[in-house]
């Protein structure tokens, strides 16, 4: 009788601590060949969200990890997040929900060159609008914790909180493939 109340005792407190493949979304890989949100001529509008998922890593075949990760609003999370891309000069609104249970803290949504510490807290279950103009042309990122930790200290579920902002020259079509390299710590996180 008392293997059988540790079993169930240990099934009540570990139950929540894994997820099944039906309680999050399946992370989708980004292929960083589509621009997010809805372009006009003088400006862009990206509406994303933070939302926990399950990435496979290594493929459908192998191991998944629940993990954090940014999607356009109504759609998968993606790995990376979704590329935000415009030309020079473009006004972008860009606004943030955060569907975990943690406050989130981003990065990276300001003009460039600007102040690398400038950020967004975005309590759980709310969002938040920043506007900017795009700045300089160049190849930038944006990033979140919902650690407050730097981004090279991230822990692993929070560590693929990250996507390309690209700032294209006015007059230059580019029709190229962004590469986004990732970090993913070496340390355990929830898997299934």
């Amino acid at each position: 009788m008392t293997t059988r109340f540790f079993v169930v005792l240990w099934l009540l407190v570990f139950a929540g601590t894994f997820a099944t493949g039906d309680d999050v979304a399946v992370i989708a890989t980004n292929n960083n060949k589509i621009a997010a949100g809805k372009h006009s001529a003088e400006s862009v509008q990206v509406n994303l969200e933070v939302r926990e998922g399950r990435w496979f890593p290594d493929g459908k075949h192998s191991g998944s990890l629940i993990v954090q990760a940014l999607g356009e609003n109504g759609g998968p999370p993606q790995i990376p997040g979704p590329m935000i891309r415009v030309v020079e000069g473009t006004m972008l609104d860009v606004v943030v929900t955060n569907r975990i249970a943690k406050a989130v803290i981003v990065y990276g949504l300001h003009s460039r060159p600007g102040d690398g510490k400038a950020h967004l807290t975005i309590a759980a279950g709310t969002s938040q609008e920043v506007r900017f103009l795009a700045g300089v042309p160049g190849t930038y990122y944006y990033w979140a914790t919902t650690t407050g930790k730097s981004i090279a200290d991230r822990e692993a579920a929070e560590s693929q909180l990250a996507g390309a902002y690209i700032v294209d020259p006015k007059g230059e079509a580019s029709h190229d493939r962004v590469f986004v390299i990732g970090l993913w710590p070496n340390v355990h996180s929830r898997s299934g």
